[in-house]
């Protein structure tokens, strides 16, 4: 029987598989093989795209990304870091898709509570997103006049403005 694995170079006394040959005494034949090495594909992938896609890569050889760090676009709620690759990446021993994998932080944003002018800031806070802002100085204050006396009603999204938002005071 043939050995199974590799590819066959020659038969180590006639060239060119020239088998049987013409028997004349005894003859031993002996298969010599050349190395041909298996290759493997490895395909990097971030957020449904493929990045880099690596074919024939040796057995054992540990695979590595020649790309820039994959980058997953920001929401109003979180941005990411890449923090690796799922599975992780170990030496070659079949065909692979690695895909980045991202931590997400939730967003902060400053909410600025302005007095009734819209120029004088009277306190801003840094709020996670989804989070309710909360406003924790004094009640702002108007001076009364002769005509009226003024009480703090809510907050409005711009100066002059007449929509509020739900906010904590």
């Amino acid at each position: 029987a043939l050995p199974q694995r590799g590819a066959l170079q020659r038969w180590g006394r006639h060239a060119r598989f020239a088998l049987p040959a013409p028997v004349r005494g005894d003859v031993t034949y002996t298969a010599t093989f050349s190395r041909v090495p298996v290759g493997y594909t490895v395909v990097w992938v971030s957020e449904g795209v493929e990045l880099e896609r690596d074919e024939t890569v040796p057995y054992g050889t540990m695979p590595m990304y020649n790309g820039v760090a994959p980058v997953k676009q920001a929401t109003a709620q979180y941005t990411f870091e890449f923090v690796g690759w799922a599975p992780e990446v170990s030496a070659v021993t079949q065909s692979v898709t690695y895909y980045a994998q991202f931590m997400p932080t939730v967003r902060s944003y400053t909410v600025t509570f302005y007095g009734e002018d819209g120029t004088t800031v009277l306190d801003a806070v840094s709020v996670l997103y989804g989070a309710m802002a909360v406003y924790s100085k004094p009640v702002p204050t108007k001076a009364e006049t002769e005509a009226y006396t003024y009480t703090f009603e809510n907050w409005v999204t711009a100066p002059g403005g007449s929509v509020t938002d739900t906010l904590m005071s």
